[in-house]
């Protein structure tokens, strides 16, 4: 299911609103399976975002620009689980905390969020490796993006679950978990 271009709007103006922690964002979701699935069209707007960071990060690490066919398959499978195994644990969680409706507004903004993280990620990617910003502030700006993207993660959790303090930071630490083992996965698949 594709969304329309105003419901595409709608919620990615939630998003900001979100970012700039304004509890008031979360309204912006729908609590039904159908907004929750049309959430995943999120995943296409951020593809070339997603791919451009991950094949240019290695390259510019080892200074090399060689990329095979077993890397962008191993991408796409990265890629591919990182949109699924965490929705499906929450999904879990949720219904077991009795938060059940709660949880696909949470799924709409967590994967709606994600067109702006990455956008966000792919600006600073190119500030950094791209020399515009000094060696010294580079470090800085990273680490307070990183921070940015922590608590953005956690206020959606809180906003849209309506769950405590602690239990958001729960389920920040299980998606974050799930996107290590993820990405270890890639990494001894790669090796």
């Amino acid at each position: 299911m594709i969304p329309s271009r105003q419901e595409v709007l709608y919620r990615l103006y939630g998003t900001l609103r979100l970012a700039r922690f304004d509890p008031a964002g979360a309204q912006y979701f729908d609590e039904s399976p159908e907004a929750a699935a049309r959430s995943f069209f999120a995943a296409a707007l951020v593809t070339p975002a997603y791919f451009f960071i991950n094949l240019m990060a290695p390259a510019e690490a080892a200074g090399q620009r060689e990329v095979t066919f077993v890397t962008i398959l191993a991408m796409f499978l990265v890629y591919s689980l990182s949109w699924t195994v965490f929705p499906v644990v929450a999904f879990h969680i949720c219904r077991t905390i009795n938060r059940e409706r709660a949880f696909f507004r949470f799924l709409s903004a967590n994967n709606w969020s994600r067109v702006l993280t990455y956008h966000l990620g792919l600006v600073m990617f190119v500030l950094l490796v791209g020399g515009s910003v000094p060696p010294g502030f580079a470090a800085l700006l990273a680490l307070a993006g990183a921070a940015f993207l922590i608590g953005y993660s956690w206020f959606i959790a809180r906003s849209c679950l309506n769950i405590s303090a602690a239990g958001a930071a729960g389920f920040l630490v299980l998606q974050i978990t799930i996107e290590f083992f993820i990405m270890f996965f890639a990494a001894v698949v790669l090796s």
